[in-house]
């Protein structure tokens, strides 16, 4: 088979021309190239989709890994946080942490900020 486009702006064809050429026999099968073209797309699409399917599982499992591993993330940050803030609390209700951090910040020597009581 061979594709014949018409010189009119025309649909192209697939025609077998083989007896033609050969012994001067009529067109053994002439079809509509679109729909040649319409129905191979379909198949290679319905071979090719086990394979979509599992690359979208694939990226779906990834997504899903990194979903957690910024979840652990966060909860070590989380954790970390609270770990400093308790820490902090602990120091502030010890008497002498109280006067000393009140002494440095009355001479200047302690920005308020850098003390937490």
């Amino acid at each position: 088979m061979t594709v014949h486009y018409p010189r009119s702006k025309g649909k192209f064809r697939y025609i077998c021309s083989t007896g033609r050429v050969d012994r001067d026999v009529p067109l053994c099968q002439d079809l509509s190239g679109q729909v040649v073209d319409d129905l191979v797309a379909e198949i290679i699409l319905q071979a090719m989709e086990p394979a979509a399917l599992e690359l979208s599982l694939l990226a779906a499992g990834d997504l899903e890994q990194d979903r957690k591993r910024l979840d652990q993330n966060w909860q070590q940050r989380l954790q970390r946080t609270r770990y400093e803030a308790d820490r902090a609390q602990r120091q502030c209700t010890k008497p002498w942490n109280w006067r000393t951090g009140w002494q440095l910040r009355a001479v200047g020597g302690l920005p308020t900020h850098a003390f937490p009581c």
